[in-house]
């Protein structure tokens, strides 16, 4: 289900997961591409607003040229990985917190 903001040109669905939905959209005004996420109705909550909002203050502080990915799910690395991505980071995506740290010291 794609969305109308406007603003925006939603360009694509990257996931659409229980609680929230994620787009890849291009600010209209300066052509610079977004990440938008936002919680389904049903999900709209106290506890999951808090969530969204808490996600919202760290992103706005990503200031990073590099970042470690440590999940043992496949598709949550290519996914975090992704976005972190669209953020301009260089990502190592490893599986374990020893992975991380060897991967951290060879850097």
């Amino acid at each position: 289900m794609m969305i109308a903001l406007p603003g925006f040109k939603i360009v694509a669905l990257l996931k659409a997961g229980v609680k929230a939905v994620i787009y890849r959209g291009i600010k209209v005004k300066d052509q610079c591409p977004v990440i938008i996420k936002g919680l389904r109705a049903e999900q709209c909550i106290p506890n999951n607003i808090e969530q969204l909002r808490h996600e919202y203050a760290i992103a706005q502080r990503l200031n990073i040229a590099a970042a470690v990915v440590v999940d043992d799910d496949a598709d949550m690395r290519e996914f975090l990985s992704f976005m972190l991505e669209q953020y301009g980071a260089t990502v190592i995506t490893v599986t374990s917190a020893i992975a991380a740290l060897t991967a951290l010291s060879q850097s």
